[in-house]
């Protein structure tokens, strides 16, 4: 007999698994080292928040993004539009998605016009040098032979002009 992956490693945690079941979700009530399912999960697992308003919703995600994925991916589901903007304000992540799956939306090409890519910029938000999904053109050098538009002096002297304009 064939046992699934999400099965052997639900069994391994003690958990009882029904025949079929595809997909894990936890409810948790906490964000942080205490509530490991808080952080990054690269498996069928889910982690599941109730929040009773939209600020305590926005809340939880900010707590989310602060613990483990600032820069990353939110994602919203609504039909909303100042909520999506509210949400896009607030949130510290180069990718709002909105009405899209998050872990097949955030690496783009299925389901939006994200870059297709599974290397992901996280912006200054996350300490990082790019806050878009990496491409090939991240990866070249690009020379630039620059001309002088107008001589230092022009410039100096178009200052002057102004400050004196202005007394």
């Amino acid at each position: 007999m064939l046992v699934s992956p999400l099965k052997k490693i639900a069994e391994m945690a003690g958990i009882k698994v029904p025949a079929g079941t595809q997909l894990l979700i936890g409810k948790l009530d906490g964000i942080g080292v205490n509530y490991p399912l808080s952080g990054e999960k690269l498996s069928p697992v889910l982690s599941m928040y109730i929040a009773n308003t939209q600020s305590a919703a926005f809340q939880l995600c900010l707590g989310i993004l602060n613990y483990g994925g600032l820069g990353h991916t939110a994602v919203l589901h609504t039909t909303d539009e100042d909520v999506i903007s509210r949400f896009g304000d607030q949130m510290p992540s180069c990718r709002i998605l909105i009405n899209t799956p998050g872990s097949l939306g955030g690496i783009g090409g299925l389901f939006n016009g994200l870059t297709p890519s599974l290397t992901l910029g996280t912006g200054t938000y996350g300490k990082n040098s790019i806050s878009h999904n990496l491409s090939t053109h991240d990866l070249l050098n690009i020379k630039y032979v620059s001309r002088a538009t107008r001589h230092p002096i022009e410039f100096i002297n178009e200052l002057r002009t102004v400050i004196r304009d202005k007394d």
